[in-house]
């Protein structure tokens, strides 16, 4: 038994020694990539997480393979018009990072189910200062993620919008500052005009739409975009509370509705509201002054009457 566990352990100790060693310098999260319902001549916007968890900065490598290898195209996060494509991005030691993938489905493809993968991988031998006696003993890595994509001539549309006005109070004159937010799950590009109708006390008195900005792409699918604020002047609305009404369209088509309220005043709403309760209080202490000086002059016309009555019948 005792010559048993010492081979064992000899055995080990020269496998220690004589098997490269690799380490886990990089991550990624896994989760299969699904797209359904992608159309021909399409892009659909994808987001990669990856992990360097070397000690160091890394250099890892982004690389398609399968059925889609050709259809994927890698970009920065900060590249959000996607104009510069890359293949591989400098990780800083123990950080997680976001790579955008586009996959611009072909034109002549066929409808069906159409697989692949998109790997990361990492090479001791690419990174900056590494020379051989420190590489010689570490292989590459590769960590995959699943990808299957379905090609269909169903059209889907589903857009989300997230409306954020720059503020609820506005003096006279200022102009109303709507940031718009796109949250594309379509399975096509949109490019969504907006009509605005500015309501109060359920009259309507501002109507216009406004085309998606000229200059934009268009909010490519399964992607957020946000496009620059709209504006409504407030000139000619005068003064209260509006209610702001916005349908997003394609066409004709109304693809999402949202609203919110904001307030007009000279001096914003916490000093108009002050200023109206103010107005609303001195008018309540007229009436009341009013009132008690009615019942001052009554009380004043009975005493007197009764000092009459009483000195007629003393007399």
């Amino acid at each position: 038994m005792k010559k048993f566990i010492f081979f064992v352990l000899f055995f080990g100790l020269i496998s220690a020694l004589t098997v490269p060693a690799e380490v886990g310098a990089i991550g990624q999260i896994t989760e299969p990539i699904v797209i359904e319902n992608a159309l021909r001549g399409q892009e659909v916007v994808s987001k990669l997480t990856l992990l360097n968890s070397e000690s160091t900065t890394s250099l890892i490598g982004i690389m398609a393979e399968g059925e889609i290898a050709e259809w994927a195209t890698f970009y920065a996060k900060e590249d959000s018009q996607f104009e510069n494509p890359i293949e591989q991005v400098e990780i800083q030691a123990g950080v997680y990072q976001d790579v955008m993938t586009v996959f611009r489905i072909p034109e002549d493809i066929a409808n069906g189910e159409y697989v692949g993968e998109i790997s990361a991988v990492y090479n001791p031998s690419e990174q900056a200062g590494a020379e051989e006696e420190e590489t010689s003993s570490t292989v590459a890595q590769k960590i995959s993620r699943q990808i299957r994509i379905t090609v269909s001539d169903d059209e889907v549309i589903d857009l989300s919008v997230s409306i954020i006005p720059e503020k609820y109070d506005y003096h006279p004159g200022d102009k109303v500052k709507i940031r718009v937010i796109y949250d594309n799950q379509s399975n096509i590009m949109l490019s969504p005009s907006v009509q605005f109708k500015v309501k109060k006390d359920d009259a309507v008195v501002y109507n216009v739409i406004y085309p998606y900005p000229d200059g934009e792409a268009p909010v490519r699918s399964m992607s957020m975009r946000e496009v620059p604020s709209y504006e409504i002047p407030t000139d000619s609305l005068g003064q209260g509370k509006f209610l702001v009404e916005l349908d997003f369209l394609r066409g004709d088509e109304v693809l999402t509705s949202d609203s919110f309220s904001f307030t007009i005043a000279p001096g914003g709403l916490f000093k108009g509201a002050m200023i109206s309760k103010l107005k609303d209080n001195f008018v309540g202490v007229i009436i009341v002054i009013l009132v008690l000086a009615g019942l001052v002059i009554t009380v004043s016309l009975v005493k007197k009457n009764k000092a009459i009555k009483k000195g007629r019948q003393t007399n």
